[in-house]
């Protein structure tokens, strides 16, 4: 989202500071689950990006500067005020009033990695199947960006036609649990949790056991996985004391 009329102030604090439900946690629809979020970038990707901006988009601002500087002078203000008309000159730029959304749901799961003739990783990624959801977290950005006035809301170039690639930053799967090898890699059975089919003492834990998406930031629920793994090699529950 770019060029909102109510400031953004993507800079401030860290990635992540709040989430918008949409039918994940409350009201949930299968088909349309997912959370939107915010992600702050820091002040030197701000830089960087006035910095690429075009100087032309700079006018209307560097004449507000220069009419405040000679109101100054000429009335005999402090110049020390002179931070204000620089904050004016600067008041317009990119990056506060934009904005990069994260939207994570539970899609159809029903991707497959194989590897190509020259052994590298390739994710075939039927986005049709899960189309419903992309388009309620579409639909979702632009009533985002209405509601600040933006000029612009664009999805991630990666999803323009004919690429229509999806992105993801929390990659799950891949040695998923199942009950038998037919249909996952690692075992669901409690007593052999997280152990790979066919090789004994040789488990998995991390994201890559988690059969299906889960809609939302993953980490606690691989934290919770890994400690089932972890249980079923010692033999014993962890110290919720510790």
């Amino acid at each position: 989202m770019l060029g909102s009329k109510l400031p953004a102030d993507p800079n401030y604090g860290p990635v992540i500071t709040q989430r918008t439900d949409y039918n994940l946690f409350k009201d949930f629809d299968r088909e349309h689950a997912f959370m939107m979020q915010d992600a702050a970038y820091g002040n030197i990707l701000a830089w960087f990006a006035e910095g690429v901006k075009p100087g032309v988009l700079r006018l209307d601002a560097l004449k507000h500067f220069l009419r405040d500087l000679y109101s100054r002078l000429t009335t005999g203000k402090s110049l020390g005020s002179l931070g204000w008309a620089l904050d004016d000159l600067l008041n317009k730029d990119v990056s506060f009033h934009t904005c990069v959304l994260l939207c994570m749901g539970i899609d159809k799961s029903n991707g497959v990695m194989t590897l190509d003739g020259d052994h590298q990783l390739s994710i075939d990624w039927p986005y049709k199947d899960s189309l419903s959801l992309y388009r309620a977290i579409l639909e979702s950005g632009k009533q985002f960006s209405r509601s600040l006035e933006a000029s612009i809301f664009a999805p991630l170039p990666t999803w323009d036609l004919p690429i229509r690639n999806n992105v993801t930053v929390h990659a799950l799967g891949g040695c998923i649990l199942a009950n038998d090898s037919a249909v996952g890699v690692t075992s669901a059975d409690p007593k052999t949790f997280g152990q790979v089919f066919g090789y004994r003492d040789l488990y998995v834990a991390d994201g890559a056991i988690v059969p299906t998406a889960v809609g939302a930031n993953p980490t606690a629920t691989i934290a919770a996985l890994s400690e089932m793994v972890a249980e079923g090699i010692i033999g014993f529950a962890p110290d919720p004391g510790l």
